[in-house]
């Protein structure tokens, strides 16, 4: 059976650890690593575009949260 769209928009979210209103508000981003430091542990990373989260995406899945908001995971 074929996935439907929105299903595999919810599955491509949540592998990104956003929750739906970051994920529709966040869908255009500038080309070029772009280095954070995560606001819960610390840590340094790089992401891929400018649209940076603001939580690693370590964190965000232990702790079962949005990467951008640190909302509860939907």
């Amino acid at each position: 059976m074929k996935q439907s769209d929105a299903e595999w928009q919810t599955q491509n979210r949540r592998a990104r650890h956003e929750c739906s209103a970051c994920w529709s508000r966040f869908g255009i981003a500038g080309q070029a690593f772009t280095h954070f430091v995560c606001k819960n542990c610390g840590d340094e990373r790089s992401h891929p575009n400018t649209a940076i989260p603001v939580y690693c995406s370590t964190c965000s899945r232990d702790e079962n949260r949005c990467c951008r908001c640190w909302k509860e995971m939907d």
